[in-house]
């Protein structure tokens, strides 16, 4: 068993409640998440004890994550535990923070994690997956705020 941590920031262009709304509604995860393909079955809230299930696919091969949000400081972070993980994760626990930063806002994901492979190797796919999301949102915001800009 392999064990890691990884972490990516953004800075988006909006005020902390709209991204912390933004956030809050696990569907987003469709739009902004490229690779793999996910469906999102929740409640619609993301709220302590709320369960999320994602189906992941990867081409032909279709898998699931079941999460729960096991804790949540409106609008300042909130944390969901896997709770059934695929392949080739055993351990799953994703903190999402948000911090203002005058008309700017910082997104920092911090993920810990247990796997069958090396860790280096889920870092790798991780890193793709957050670099395209990164950017997805960024835009998302600048459409919302036109002429603004994030770093």
């Amino acid at each position: 068993m392999f064990k890691g941590v990884f972490e990516a920031q953004t800075v988006v262009a909006a005020s902390r409640e709209e991204v912390w709304n933004y956030f809050q509604d696990p569907v987003q995860l469709e739009e902004m998440t490229q690779f793999p393909e996910v469906e999102v079955e929740s409640s619609g809230k993301t709220e302590a004890g709320a369960e999320i299930r994602l189906y992941l696919y990867f081409g032909i091969w279709k898998t699931v994550w079941d999460s729960v949000i096991t804790y949540m400081d409106a609008p300042n972070a909130f944390q969901d535990e896997g709770k059934k993980l695929p392949f080739p994760f055993t351990g799953w626990k994703h903190t999402h923070t948000f911090q203002e930063l005058g008309p700017l806002t910082g997104v920092h994901d911090y993920i810990e994690f247990e796997s069958v492979v090396p860790a280096w190797m889920v870092k790798c796919f991780l890193s793709g997956m957050f670099k395209s999301r990164k950017a997805f949102v960024i835009k998302q915001f600048n459409k919302k705020n036109k002429g603004s800009s994030a770093f």
